[in-house]
């Protein structure tokens, strides 16, 4: 007997040791998949209920609900004479650089897409000047399936803008002009959305933050060497065909016009493709628009303030014996100013370096003469100015220039003699008077 009483206990032992490796793991895994039964439970009734991220849908589809009737999709048949500069050259890039066939004299043109966007009840469309070059005809079409074709009502190179009037706009039904973002302040952070037709996607919407202000750098991308440029830089995805739609903030109101990408060079050329979205897009903002757009519809003469100062930017020898340190801007210490010039009336002097325009940092060159260019000539300005060892309010009064081409993508401020104390409309007849005949030197 005492060998059953020995064994039997031992084989009640691994009878139950193997039940526990059999059973134990299946009813942990029962255990487990109770507990994530009863989460997804919790979690599914956590969302049914509302939650922050559908305020925040609610939020996007409304900007888009707001924005998308006022964006147009534009198509453009250049000139027979512009196809070799543009037209074939993006067709040679599309097929990857290899050589296609002449086109015969008086062919129609090749197309090309861009953006767009209504400003005003009249249905005049803002969109960037690039887009709009050489057009032979355009075409404009609305998110509602309308379609105009359109003329170019004013281009203004030295900043990108243009605007196109359509043709029957008057008995086309109504227009939605966007709400324009014109005394709110924009932050790197805030969130933006670009509307466009990247790539042909006609009313294609994307969203990113405002990565950077006062980008003048970009201009390089869209082959201007002078002009006025002061982008914002966002990562909200821009590709080809973006060009001229609008960039909102998360109110649906404009805040830029989408312009420029940056991208990869063409491999082994040296030169800037047409590349795709690579998280750097610019666009010109609402206050450089406005300041030319009004101007294009009613006289279609730009006319901007003007100071009359020589710029450059401060090296680290220049700064340290100023005892300055950090960004902005210096007056040419080595040469005079002009008496007759705003900002010698003003008091400012070689040598000082401009901090600020009315609180906006003029960063470099390119953005101070953005900040002084879209302000009205006869307007007075506040400048901090570094001056010996020290900060210094400067008030300046506004004179007046306009815009003259010296070359494809340079652009230089012609003056005004006087400009300062005359209205528009006499600066504006002294420019068509110089227009017609020989003009004054440009400022150097």
């Amino acid at each position: 007997m005492r060998p059953f009483h020995t064994v039997v206990p031992a084989i009640l032992v691994l009878l139950a040791a193997a039940i526990t490796l059999i059973a134990g793991p299946r009813f942990i895994q029962g255990v487990e998949l109770a507990r994530v039964r009863a989460a997804v439970t919790v979690a599914e009734a956590r969302l049914d209920g509302g939650t922050a991220l559908d305020a925040l849908e609610q939020a996007t589809r409304a900007v888009a609900d707001s924005v998308m009737p006022g964006v147009v999709h534009i198509d453009v048949r250049v000139r027979p004479d512009a196809q070799e500069n543009e037209a074939v050259k993006r067709l040679r890039e599309r097929l990857g650089g290899r050589e296609t066939p002449e086109l015969p004299p008086g062919h129609p043109g090749l197309p090309s897409t861009g953006s767009g966007w209504v400003y005003d009840r009249a249905g005049h469309i803002v969109t960037n000047s690039h887009v709009v070059r050489d057009a032979e005809s355009i075409s404009v079409e609305f998110n509602d399936g309308r379609v105009f074709n359109a003329s170019v009502v004013g281009r203004d190179e030295a900043t990108d803008v243009a605007v196109l009037a359509l043709e029957g706009a008057a008995s086309g039904g109504e227009f939605f002009p966007l709400r324009r973002a014109q005394r709110e302040a924009v932050y790197v952070g805030d969130r933006v959305f670009a509307f466009g037709s990247p790539f042909g996607f006609k009313f294609s919407m994307s969203q990113g933050i405002i990565s950077a202000l006062g980008r003048s750098e970009a201009a390089t991308f869209v082959g201007m060497l002078g002009g006025y440029t002061n982008y914002i830089q966002t990562d909200a995805a821009m590709n080809p065909g973006n060009s001229g739609g609008p960039l909102v903030n998360s109110r649906g109101r404009v805040i830029g016009m989408n312009t420029a990408i940056a991208n990869s060079r063409t491999e082994g050329r040296g030169e800037f493709g047409q590349g795709q979205n690579a998280g750097l897009g610019f666009a010109i903002p609402v206050e450089t628009i406005d300041s030319v757009v009004e101007q294009l519809v009613t006289t279609n003469i730009v006319i901007r303030g003007f100071m009359g100062l020589r710029l450059g930017e401060i090296t680290p020898r220049q700064a340290e014996a100023a005892g300055f340190n950090g960004r902005g801007v210096m007056i040419d210490p080595r040469r005079e100013l002009d008496a007759d010039m705003p900002a010698a009336k003003a008091g400012l002097k070689p040598g000082d370096i401009i901090v600020s325009l009315d609180g906006k940092p003029a960063t470099d060159t390119d953005v101070l003469r953005s900040l002084i260019s879209i302000r009205r000539p006869g307007e007075v300005v506040t400048l901090s100015v570094w001056r010996n060892g020290a900060p210094v309010e400067v008030k300046v009064k506004l004179g007046a220039a306009y815009t003259r081409i010296e070359g494809p993508g340079f652009y230089v401020p012609v003056p005004i003699p006087g400009g300062d104390e005359m209205t528009m409309d006499q600066v504006r007849e002294w420019v068509r008077k110089q227009e017609a005949g020989a003009g004054p030197e440009p400022q150097p």
